[in-house]
């Protein structure tokens, strides 16, 4: 989930830019 993928000081990846995405498209 977006929160699970993008947390601070973690790598930002393609499969977190993914999540970002998706969670701004639902809400």
């Amino acid at each position: 989930s977006f929160r699970e993928q993008c947390v601070p000081g973690r790598e930002i990846t393609y499969e977190c830019l993914n999540a970002c995405a998706e969670y701004a498209v639902r809400q």
